[in-house]
């Protein structure tokens, strides 16, 4: 962090003394407190972004669900995509079952499953993905 504050105090006094004290030059003190009033708007500018950083919202994530053959779409929520994917899957199922595997890297996998022992057997096609949203600078 810099010396702003400091800065900006020191220069508010020596303005002080040039403009009111023994000798005095307004033209010196003018010039002194300007310069002190740039560090202290840099010391303020400082603070407030020191505030803005510890409060910052999270990026928001969402959610892309894609399924082979079909559009895919954006969500709010992790649950929502997967459930746009199982209304595909269901149509294909024919008594057929099926699951999510666990996320993996953001990612969440949709797999036709055994139906004696609910063992993944191969992908349906459907594929969940967590996309985080970075503010544009």
């Amino acid at each position: 962090m810099t010396n702003h504050r400091n800065q900006a105090m020191r220069l508010a006094d020596q303005a002080n003394h040039y403009s009111y004290g023994d000798g005095a030059n307004s033209t010196t003190g003018t010039a002194l407190a300007t310069e002190g009033l740039v560090h202290a708007v840099l010391a303020m500018t400082e603070q407030l972004s020191h505030l803005v950083d510890a409060h910052a919202p999270a990026a928001p994530t969402y959610f892309l669900a894609e399924y082979e053959g079909a559009e895919p779409a954006l969500f709010s929520t992790s649950a929502a995509a997967r459930e746009y994917c199982d209304d595909f899957t269901r149509a294909e199922a024919n008594g057929r079952c099926w699951d999510w595997m666990p996320e993996n890297a953001g990612v969440q996998e949709q797999w036709w499953t055994d139906t004696d022992n609910d063992r993944p057997t191969f992908a349906t096609g459907g594929v969940v993905t967590a996309l985080q949203m970075d503010a544009a600078v």
